[in-house]
């Protein structure tokens, strides 16, 4: 679905990306990791057309990003970092205009509109002026736009920055829950955060990817994956009974009446953390808070 094959992209002497190689596979979901001056924001932009590249190839959908630029735009949705938006219109009108603009038929507007609406949480604010949304809110309208259209490839340039400590949990779930329907590919400064939502991290450094490998698995085999999530308690534990590889779910502490902490203990070398982000998503639960709970000496051995 994505193939970069020794892309370079320099700029007068300095090389922002030199022979950089990898693939990803349909509905897969990747992230690039690295400092700022990586080049993963650089990678974006070519895949999403916005600039050539220097030397080497790249693919997206089987279309080449140089020779066929415009049919890999009608299947892509695009985040920038810096999430540019119109800030006088109001949401629900941004995201019409926006829908028609790629060319979702006027008879599938409003329901593509309001279920973008309902996957990024936007509800309660649609009719408000984009200008007087918090960040937060406006990284939110940026992947609803990037969602609009059901693009098969989704390219997502820090999509957690901006969000705060209540955000990043759900926009994390937001992202997991897209694999299968989407291939997305999304840049981050932290490794943490990637393995916490996909199983392919690609490592750039300096313009060259240092290792491509899937992460080591931090496997709860020693502890346990402690979990704080919102949502009807019965229902959130049967669910999580049923994914594959977990042995049980335990009850960690007696949360504040909204909010329920579980450690889940899974089959050793088994990492439920995607299942379980695709789980919450189906059924509209919210995630504040997931960890991995290493070296637990409570835990079965």
């Amino acid at each position: 679905m994505i193939a970069v094959d020794q892309l370079g992209k320099r700029y007068g002497r300095i090389a922002a990306l030199d022979g950089l190689s990898f693939e990803i596979k349909k509905g897969g979901v990747a992230a690039l990791v690295g400092g700022n001056g990586a080049g993963k924001s650089t990678v974006l932009r070519i895949l999403s057309t916005l600039t050539a590249p220097t030397d080497g190839d790249a693919v997206v959908c089987g279309y080449d990003v140089v020779q066929d630029a415009l049919d890999v735009r009608r299947r892509i949705g695009y985040l920038a970092e810096n999430t540019p938006l119109y800030g006088d219109q109001r949401v629900v009108d941004f995201l019409r205009f926006r829908a028609a603009l790629k060319g979702v038929a006027k008879g599938e507007r409003r329901e593509r509109v309001q279920e973008v609406i309902r996957q990024c949480s936007l509800q309660g604010v649609e009719r408000r002026r984009i200008a007087t949304l918090s960040r937060g809110f406006q990284k939110r309208v940026g992947l609803a736009d990037a969602l609009v259209h059901l693009p098969e490839v989704l390219l997502l340039d820090e999509p957690m920055v901006g969000l705060d400590a209540v955000q990043v949990p759900a926009v994390r779930e937001l992202i997991g829950s897209l694999a299968g329907r989407h291939t997305v590919l999304f840049t981050t400064h932290s490794r943490e955060e990637a393995e916490a939502v996909c199983r392919q991290v690609l490592h750039l450094q300096r313009g060259r990817l240092v290792t491509a490998a899937p992460p080591v698995p931090r496997t709860p085999a020693s502890g346990g994956i402690y979990l704080e999530i919102r949502g009807d308690h019965e229902a959130i534990c049967q669910g999580i009974n049923a994914l594959a590889g977990v042995r049980r779910v335990e009850t960690a502490g007696e949360g504040d009446g909204r909010w329920h902490r579980l450690v889940i203990r899974t089959d050793v070398g088994r990492d439920v953390r995607p299942d379980l982000f695709a789980l919450a998503a189906n059924h509209q639960w919210v995630i504040r808070e997931i960890r991995l709970e290493e070296g637990d000496p409570c835990a079965d051995s």
